[in-house]
């Protein structure tokens, strides 16, 4: 099941000019990516142009993966992962549409659409087939949903829909009936149902106040709670999801470390383990979670910059893990890099890798679906830059594209066929 999750923070001051792209390819490697023949525990993907042929019998009418064979029995056909396609907010109104190599992680300039003032955070639907933005400022606190072109992620708008709240993260349930947000300056949360049609029905399920400056509603990879860090209160408050109705209700608060300013959350594949982004402390914290409950235990912090660097020259902003759960990566802004963690498959626990250089201000990055490679915006260039991930957790820095504006988010997602 495939599940993104969005973030754009309240503290984005974005750039009066409007972002742009020359449109050129660059690679996101100096290399053709995993060439050491290592097996990264994801499904081998294959080029942009295999999207549009298919299969001999067609796709799947019902999404299901599986088929008739002769004797009228159903027989079970996986779903193939297919290309990988990069979307990126500039923080003004546009909303950017990359392709990416399968085997290089070249970027490419596809397409570019308009979604009104304050282009901000981006989610996925499970399917992979319905992409959601949010905006804010001028043309109202909103949500916009799109559904995906399979074939090269061009995409259709499907409608509009009015925000109680202004958005400072939007999430998708794991069953795609549901979708979540957060408000930085007011201190609520949200949800709404996505209906029949994919757009996002008016009117909330639930909007509750929640503690102080919440940054993130992070859905459980299991479906049944969400997470809310608060960057003022120091602490992720659990709810659990009402699975026929999607409301929201308090059940149990973790304490995070007194300052730290919690901000970002991010789940392994499993749900075993959560990894905590620390604003102003300049560090990630290591939690396990209890599946059955889901209640989170602190393990260990450790920092994301180096000893003798400044922290009070540094915040940190977003994390996320690989596919396969075998590292972890934390954005500095200040520091501008990205730091590198191996984990431990049976602990969790986190081993630094270091830290490598990135685009000033790395307030979104994102890691692909395939686990290969990782894309990094610099709100502060308005650039975006691409790395490799080797069999250790290490980045290999590759080329930079240019997306103008101040990117608020970038998003990648694996085409299904």
């Amino acid at each position: 099941m495939l599940l993104c999750l969005s973030c754009s923070g309240d503290d984005n001051a974005a750039d009066d000019a409007a972002g742009s792209s020359d449109g050129s390819t660059a690679a996101a490697t100096g290399n053709d990516g995993r060439d050491d023949g290592q097996d990264d525990g994801q499904n081998d993907t294959t080029g942009p142009d295999s999207a549009t042929t298919g299969s001999e019998s067609g796709p799947d009418p019902d999404g299901t993966g599986s088929s008739e064979g002769t004797d009228g029995t159903t027989e079970e056909r996986p779903m193939e992962p297919g290309p990988v396609v990069v979307y990126v907010t500039d923080g003004n109104s546009a909303l950017q549409l990359w392709s990416v190599d399968d085997d290089t992680g070249a970027l490419t300039m596809q397409a570019s659409y308009d979604v009104g003032t304050g282009a901000a955070q981006l989610a996925v639907h499970p399917d992979g087939l319905h992409l959601y933005a949010t905006g804010r400022g001028g043309d109202g606190n909103r949500v916009i949903a799109y559904e995906i072109a399979a074939a090269d992620g061009t995409l259709t708008e499907l409608g509009v829909t009015q925000l109680e709240i202004d958005p400072v993260y939007w999430s998708i349930h794991p069953s795609g009936n549901f979708g979540f947000s957060a408000s930085f300056g007011g201190d609520e949360i949200a949800s709404w149902e996505i209906a029949a049609d994919y757009t996002v029905a008016n009117g909330a399920v639930t909007v509750l106040d929640s503690g102080d400056e919440p940054h993130a509603i992070v859905p459980h990879p299991g479906g049944s709670w969400v997470y809310v860090p608060h960057r003022g209160t120091n602490e992720i408050i659990q709810y659990s999801v009402d699975a026929a109705s999607g409301a929201l209700a308090a059940v149990d608060t973790v304490a995070a470390t007194p300052g730290a300013g919690a901000r970002h959350l991010a789940f392994d594949a499993a749900g075993e383990h959560a990894y905590l982004a620390n604003e102003f402390s300049d560090s990630v914290t290591h939690f396990t979670v209890d599946t059955t409950t889901g209640a989170l235990t602190t393990m260990a912090t450790l920092p994301t910059i180096p000893n003798g660097f400044d922290p009070g020259a540094n915040t940190c902003a977003d994390v996320h893990v690989t596919p396969d759960g075998h590292a972890v990566y934390v954005s500095n802004r200040g520091h501008d890099s990205l730091a590198m963690f191996s984990v431990d498959a049976m602990t969790g626990v986190l081993t630094p890798l270091g830290e490598i250089d990135t685009e000033p201000v790395p307030r979104e990055f994102e890691v692909d679906p395939t686990g290969r490679f990782v894309y990094s915006a610099g709100q502060g260039s308005g650039d975006m830059a691409g790395y490799t991930i080797d069999e250790a957790g290490s980045l290999s820095a590759g080329a930079t594209v240019t997306i103008g504006g101040s990117p608020a988010w970038v998003l990648a997602v694996e085409l299904p066929r």
